[in-house]
């Protein structure tokens, strides 16, 4: 695998493009991605499309869409744009702006076929790609799974020229016999870059570019990844297991630099069908898309804004991977078009107050219907509320679904008392990062609980586990059977949260704010950690904010504790409201075994 500029390529009487999206100033640009579903053909002379028909429709029409919205970079994934749509395109003049880049993952094609489609274009478009004779694998009698660049270079009199700039997959995807034994690997992948010293430089790699990183296949582009540099990936998949280490490692590398990096991952929506003619079998594939976007610059302050649940509602969820240091926007798993603002991935070249990094915003998310794409009906459905409803949860019972999903996160962790062990003032409750929902292993994990799609054994039981504790304790405050004297006015109360109450998850019919918390499979002493975190973070914050800010102290609180050898919970503690002036550090926590 060879880096190669794309100013080396291009005939002399072209010059490379300078991109306003990689110039790394507060500007921000649009991005259009599509998801597609469908069935898929594969066999000894690749990977295609089984109705041809509905393939070209769905892919002319979201191009027609991305030059409409002057998409500044319009994506497809691996294999999955139709060729006969790209030549349509092209002839009917349906193309990216002038200043703009399509990054289209295309059906295969054998390297016959490519030539073919060269000298086609003569007069239309400068068709561009390696040398075919030194392909490798099943070199020229395979076929090539491409990725096509198109945009706009000038010559040497200043009009434009229409560049396809064709990109080869450089490695088979194992355990597919398909590619295994037919595909003609490439080994160049392009970088753009604009002129002169300050630029952001974009690349694509193609699904399995990335096996065999730590070999030598990869050194230089793994070289790239860890040298200083402002860097834009995108990662094109057909993939059912996006999510396997081997196609994961890269991430730790390319993010771990401290320099500014995104990646762009895209993938099929879930629940592709895949049919061998050579076997004659169909496979259904499970597959989680998990097309997401990595980084590292999002402002951590801005993961805080309530904007971010409208974000929610358009198909992107949020979340945390502290082993990568990176924030990711996963996309619904269901076949939509989005169109995107970003932010550029470095702004060095702003004044350093409007240096602003902020989460996407999805500009329009779209599905098809009727034969075109259309808005979708808001908000998109997470597959959350069946399984809520699996374990008794009554969704019409919590007000803030599906408005607000992450002040749910943050109710639900509060009321299994999952409040985090961080120190770090950016990451203390309630925080994005400190509720446990929204943070990933290394795994890559979805743990959210109000996004229902990741079928990953972890990630169902994560949720599960959280929606049958928070199911308890609901069932606990309806029924009032366990509450102290002291509580009544809390029976039949509401589990909400309030942002400007963060450890007050209990509202009374008479307007008292209280703590309760169920803690299932735990200790007398979990209990008592517990309660004291409460107490002792809920009069910082107080004496920190104050009333005139709308922070309460809460009028009582309760934990509900499980014991191990079952029966009916155990009720912590007995509570004394403290002042201000008190220093929880030196007053014990008040724990009784106490069920009346």
């Amino acid at each position: 695998m060879k880096l190669v500029e794309v100013g080396s390529v291009l005939p002399n009487d072209l010059s490379a493009p300078d991109f306003p999206f990689l110039i790394p100033n507060a500007d921000r640009y649009s991005v259009a991605l599509l998801q597609p579903v469908g069935k898929i053909v594969t066999k000894s002379d690749g990977v295609r499309h089984a109705d041809t028909e509905l393939a070209r429709a769905k892919f002319l029409s979201y191009l027609k869409l991305a030059a409409a919205r002057n998409a500044d970079i319009a994506v497809t994934p691996e294999y999955s744009c139709p060729w006969p749509v790209v030549r349509e395109a092209i002839h009917s003049k349906v193309l990216p702006h002038e200043a703009g880049l399509w990054i289209l993952g295309c059906e295969a094609i054998t390297p016959g076929q490519l030539q073919a489609f060269k000298e086609e274009m003569k007069g239309t478009a400068e068709v561009l790609f390696e040398d075919l004779t030194k392909l490798g694998g099943a070199k020229e009698k395979g076929f090539i799974d491409p990725l096509c660049y198109l945009f706009h270079a000038k010559t040497l009199d200043g009009t434009k020229r229409l560049v396809v700039l064709v990109q080869m997959k450089t490695k088979p995807m194992g355990g597919h016999p398909y590619e295994l034994n037919n595909l003609s690997s490439g080994n160049d992948v392009y970088v753009f870059r604009n002129s002169g010293e300050h630029t952001i430089k974009l690349l694509s790699l193609i699904c399995s570019d990335v096996l065999g990183w730590d070999g030598a296949t990869c050194d230089e582009i793994r070289g790239l990844f860890v040298n200083p540099s402002r860097l834009l990936l995108f990662h094109l998949q057909l993939n059912k297991q996006s999510r396997h280490p081997l196609y994961r490692r890269y991430r730790a590398t390319f993010l771990s630099s401290q320099m500014p990096r995104e990646v762009i991952c895209l993938n099929w929506a879930r629940k592709v069908v895949e049919y061998e003619p050579e076997k004659n079998t169909t496979n259904n594939w499970d597959n989680d898309s998990v097309s997401a976007l990595y980084a590292r610059a999002w402002g951590r302050g801005l993961m805080d804004e309530p904007g971010l649940d409208q974000q929610e509602h358009k198909g992107m969820y949020f979340s945390y991977c502290d082993e990568l240091r990176a924030f990711l926007g996963i996309l619904n798993f269901s076949e939509h078009s989005f169109v995107f603002k970003l932010s550029k991935v470095n702004q060095d070249l702003a004044p350093e107050a409007h240096r602003i990094y902020r989460p996407p915003e999805v500009e329009a998310v779209l599905e098809w219907a009727n034969g075109a794409w259309q808005a979708a009906k808001l908000p998109l459905e997470a597959d959350y509320k069946a399984q809520m409803a699996a374990v008794g949860i009554d969704i019409s019972k919590i007000a803030m679904l599906p408005a607000n999903p992450l002040r749910f996160e943050r109710l639900a962790a509060l009321s299994v008392g999952a409040l985090g062990d961080v120190v770090e003032p950016s990451a203390q409750w309630p925080k994005f990062v400190s509720v446990d929902a929204n943070n990933m292993d290394g795994s890559e994990t979805i743990r959210r609980t109000s996004f229902g799609q990741d079928t990953s054994e972890a990630a169902r039981n994560f949720r599960m586990h959280r929606y049958s504790d928070f199911y308890r304790l609901m069932q606990l405050v309806a029924a009032g059977t366990y509450f102290r004297p002291t509580m009544k006015a809390f029976i039949g109360g509401t589990l909400d949260f309030d942002p400007a109450n963060p450890f007050c998850n209990l509202a009374s019919n008479d307007g008292r704010r209280g703590v309760a918390i169920f803690l299932a499979d735990s200790s007398m002493l979990a209990a008592e950690n517990t309660y004291t975190r409460v107490v002792n973070q809920s009069v910082a914050s107080y004496a920190m904010k104050g009333i005139g800010n709308g922070v309460r102290l809460p009028d009582d609180i309760v934990i509900w504790q499980l014991p191990n050898a079952g029966g009916p919970p155990r009720t912590y503690p007995a509570y004394k409201p403290p002042t201000v002036n008190d220093n929880p550090k030196e007053r014990p926590a008040q724990v009784n075994s106490d069920t009346k």
